[in-house]
C-alpha cells in the first residue's frame, strides 16, 4: 500500500506546526521547505532549506516525488497591515505569499503532488479592494489553474494559537473584541470569527485525505464541525 508523501512549506508557522504534527501522527512521510532546519524533529523527516529567492534551483533535484501539498507559507504581518500596507510591506507580502507561493505550487505540481491544500484568508477575494484579501484571492484562483486533482482552500478568521514570536499588544484587545463581537458575526459574517490554529489545520489533514477531487473552500463551520 502506498503511504502518501506529503510537501509542507510554513512548517514553522501556527498552522503548518499543526499540520506536521497531524502527519506525524497519521505516520505519513513528510518534506519540508524551510528558510532554517526547524530543531527536535525525527531525522526521517527531510527539511529541504532555501531562501526562498532561487526555489527552482534550490529544489531542483532534491524534491523526491510527492502526492499531497501544504501550502502555509506566508508573510507575518501586524494587524494595521491586514487593512493598510506601504508600498514597501506590498511588494514583500505579494512576493511571499503570491510569487514564492505560486512557485512553490508549481514545483509540487511537477514533482507529482495530486493535491494541494492552501492557508488563505476569510474575505479572500481576487476583486477586492483591501491589498491583503486581494493577494490572497489572486493565489487561490493561480493555484486553481495549475491542474491538481483535488484543491483544498482554507479561509479562516483571526487565528489563535501560542505564536513562537512576540505579538502586538493590540492583539489581546482585538481577539477579546472578537469574543464578546462573536454573538452578532451571523451570516457571511460568522466565516470572520476567530479560529484555533490547530483546527483549520485538522480540517485541512482530513479533506486531503480524502478522495474528493475539483475544488473545495472550507470556511467557519468547516473548522468546528
Amino acid at each position: 500500500m502506498h503511504h502518501p508523501v506529503s510537501l509542507i512549506a510554513g512548517a514553522s508557522g501556527l498552522i503548518g506546526s499543526h499540520v506536521l504534527r497531524y502527519l506525524i501522527e497519521k505516520d505519513q512521510s513528510c518534506i519540508l521547505v524551510v528558510r532554517q532546519k526547524i530543531e527536535g524533529l525525527d531525522d526521517n523527516i527531510q527539511q529541504v532549506i532555501t531562501n526562498f529567492s532561487h526555489l527552482d534551483k534550490d529544489l531542483s533535484g532534491s524534491l523526491p516525488v510527492v502526492d499531497h501539498f501544504y501550502l502555509c507559507l506566508g508573510l507575518r504581518l501586524k494587524t494595521n497591515e491586514l487593512i493598510f500596507m506601504d508600498a514597501n510591506k506590498k511588494q514583500e507580502f505579494a512576493m511571499v505569499d503570491f510569487d514564492y507561493s505560486l512557485a512553490l505550487a508549481n514545483i509540487a505540481f511537477k514533482n507529482g503532488a495530486k493535491k494541494i491544500s492552501i492557508v488563505s484568508a476569510a474575505g479572500a477575494d481576487a476583486n477586492s479592494f483591501n491589498y491583503y484579501a486581494k493577494i490572497k484571492g489572486k493565489l487561490e484562483q493561480a493555484i486553481s489553474d495549475i491542474g491538481f486533482e483535488q484543491v483544498t482552500i482554507a479561509r479562516p478568521g483571526h487565528l489563535l494559537g501560542l505564536r513562537e514570536e512576540s505579538r502586538g499588544v493590540e492583539i489581546p484587545i482585538l481577539e477579546t473584541g472578537l469574543k464578546l463581537a462573536e454573538p452578532f458575526m451571523q451570516g457571511p459574517l460568522k466565516n470572520f470569527r476567530q479560529i484555533e490554529a490547530s483546527k483549520v489545520a485538522a480540517a485541512m489533514v482530513r479533506v486531503t485525505n480524502t478522495d474528493r477531487s475539483g475544488k473545495q473552500i472550507l470556511h467557519f463551520n468547516d473548522f468546528v464541525s
